[in-house]
């Protein structure tokens, strides 16, 4: 749906765009704000949020504007949850007809800190404790092959008042005393998250759930496996568990803890008993490869971000979690063993001076040959698009300095910045140069020459009146990603979001008024 933005007909200039992109027409076609005028305003303001290059009220609806975003932004008559079905319909549309098989599902929390603005009220402390503010989680829908972004599966804001979502959080809890404390419980969110996922996405549709770390839970790993339509998922893992192993010969005879183990009582089939922390520092990893890596240490392909390139070693094994969870235990949830997949990713021999990479990606993948393995792995990598997805909303929209001052009007802005973002990641697709990877001398100077070629064909179109040529939709998506970004000041190396923010506004308008109209026109070529 979001690649039709760019190829919807052009009709006659108009001040504002005004269905000019098929994406706008869907986008009033399923929004339902039970009100014909809030339907229109949410419909301008839609497509104002693509003229804007900030997320601040008067930034993105214009000074006028400002005042009448904030009345729609607080009205308690938009329904977020009714915004937000815009958000899944456009998402569900694009993997529709872009005939996607497999879809990742990325669970992100990012900390929307608010201590630049001189509110006190509705903020609650989270993340680090240092700032006060919400939090935004998102399911973010990426395509394996390509990490293209295909939209959102579900988004919320945590604040005080809770998440503002209507999905059944405590649907497992009776204690009072446990309520507060799970509803905040991020690997409890992933698992309710997910369950929507998968019900809103189509069943015969592969749908591979990814999240890090902070989301290993066994009670999450053990509801994933018996999950309904049946999906995937890839974890990354903590390594203070205890876990079960056929046959360890790799395993040095002091660090396994006998047949008769008193730790794990449940060992029908008289395994191995170990320490994943000892599993994983001698688990044999035939497998290699070479990732960049920022300062923070996390995969990065921006050059500008590049701190160094660790070379890493990749190893997989079964096991068999037995011990019960202790989030399980309080919630009285019944817990059986499970099998799944543990592949290891270690740092050979790192720097002393540097953090050493280690991944413990628990999954329900197969992982019998090198060509799966590293297809685990290559997943979890995708899990950093959602990081470069949200810091164009987070860092080149500024949404933090949006002035809003609750909860709910804060989340209704950020549907429009996510449709904001949706289109700048498929721009990029258009031109198939892909957010979050390296341009290329070739690449660089293809863009440049697509926007000498835009402009002159333009000059020749209305001032001599020759018809443009047959152009292929590469072809157009090249010229007007080439010109955003000479628009926006491109210096001819790193092309990020902050560029195309601001020549975005300017693009629009001139096809708004007319000129490069063509370029939007999927009858032309």
């Amino acid at each position: 749906m979001l690649r039709a933005f760019l190829e919807a007909p052009m009709a006659e200039p108009k001040a504002r765009t005004d269905h000019t992109f098929s994406l706008m027409s869907f986008v009033a076609s399923v929004a339902s704000l039970g009100d014909v005028r809030l339907n229109a305003r949410f419909d301008e303001m839609a497509e104002r949020c693509l003229t804007s290059a900030k997320g601040s009220l008067p930034a993105m609806f214009g000074q006028k504007g400002a005042k009448a975003a904030q009345r729609f932004m607080s009205n308690p008559r938009v329904d977020v949850l009714d915004l937000r079905q815009v958000l899944y319909a456009c998402s569900q549309e694009n993997i529709r007809q872009q005939k996607v098989n497999s879809v990742l599902s990325i669970f992100d929390p990012t900390l929307l800190d608010f201590t630049a603005q001189d509110w006190k009220q509705g903020r609650m402390p989270i993340g680090d404790h240092i700032g006060l503010g919400y939090e935004w989680l998102n399911a973010l829908l990426v395509e394996e092959d390509a990490g293209r972004v295909l939209g959102v599966g579900h988004q919320v804001v945590s604040s005080l008042s809770g998440l503002d979502d209507d999905l059944a959080y405590l649907a497992a809890v009776t204690k009072p005393e446990l309520r507060a404390k799970t509803l905040r419980n991020h690997p409890n969110q992933f698992l309710v998250v997910a369950e929507a996922v998968d019900q809103r996405l189509p069943a015969d549709l592969e749908v591979i759930h990814v999240a890090d770390r902070e989301f290993d839970d066994g009670l999450v790993l053990r509801s994933r496996i018996k999950a309904k339509p049946r999906r995937h998922f890839v974890i990354r893992g903590n390594d203070t568990r205890m876990v079960q192993v056929r046959d360890p010969r790799w395993l040095p005879e002091a660090l396994r803890h006998g047949k008769g183990q008193k730790e794990l009582d449940d060992n029908p089939e008289h395994l191995t008993n170990v320490y994943l922390s000892d599993l994983v520092e001698h688990l044999p990893c035939p497998g290699s490869r070479q990732v960049p890596l920022d300062a923070r240490g996390r995969v990065t392909t921006n050059p500008q971000n590049i701190a160094r390139v660790a070379r890493l070693e990749v190893g997989a094994v079964p096991l068999r979690l037995a011990r019960k969870s202790k989030r399980g235990e309080r919630l009285h949830v019944e817990e059986e063993p499970v099998w799944l997949n543990l592949v290891v990713v270690r740092e050979a021999k790192p720097s002393p001076a540097e953090y050493p990479i280690l991944w413990l990606l628990l999954t329900d993948l197969p992982v019998d040959t090198a060509k799966q393995v590293e297809r685990v792995v290559s997943i979890y990598c995708r899990r950093w698009r959602t990081e470069e997805f949200f810091r164009t909303v987070k860092d080149a929209m500024q949404i933090e300095k949006s002035e809003l001052d609750d909860p709910h009007a804060t989340a209704r802005l950020l549907v429009f910045a996510t449709i904001k973002a949706m289109f700048l990641d498929e721009l990029r697709f258009r031109a198939e140069l892909p957010a979050g990877v390296k341009l290329t001398a070739a690449q660089r100077q293809e863009l440049k020459a697509g926007a000498r070629k835009a402009r002159a064909l333009e000059l020749a179109r209305r001032n001599e009146g020759k018809p443009i040529p047959p152009l292929s939709a590469r072809e157009r998506g090249v010229m007007a990603l080439g010109l955003i970004a000479e628009i926006g000041a491109w210096t001819g190396k790193s092309l990020g979001n902050y560029v195309l923010l601001r020549g975005l506004p300017i693009f629009l308008h001139d096809v708004a008024e007319g000129r490069y109209a063509w370029l939007v026109d999927r009858d032309v070529g």
